[in-house]
């Protein structure tokens, strides 16, 4: 089994590291509100499909409820996805952590972090 992970992965590897790479060019050259979709993107795919995740986290960036929506608003905009009541309480509780004074802080919260390698890798 864990030859077959490993096959799996050399497979793909490439890829993998591609993606990486663009989170990390995402981190360089993204703003606050572009890292955050991102972040809220994450929240939302578990379990549920990528397209139609995007178009929720588009579709809350657009309305502008991502930022000043309530609960309500939220799982208006996140039809289709997989435990939404929990992942809406997830999307408060992150808007919670990255805005201040209306103005997102994601950057300056994470490089509080010991090692912002291991997060922006």
């Amino acid at each position: 089994m864990i030859n077959d992970i490993k096959k799996l992965y050399f497979n793909i590897e490439g890829d993998i590291l591609l993606r990486l790479n663009d989170f990390k060019q995402l981190w360089i050259r993204g703003d606050e509100k572009e890292i955050f979709g991102e972040l809220i993107f994450c929240i939302l795919t578990p379990q549920s499909k990528a397209t139609l995740c995007w178009k929720c986290v588009n579709n809350l960036f657009n309305k502008d409820i991502l930022l000043k929506g309530d609960k309500d608003d939220i799982l208006k905009e996140i039809i289709g996805v997989r435990f939404k009541y929990k992942k809406a309480d997830y999307i408060i509780k992150a808007r919670e952590q990255f805005l201040k004074n209306g103005k997102l802080i994601i950057k300056e919260k994470i490089t509080q972090f010991n090692s912002v390698y291991n997060i922006i890798i």
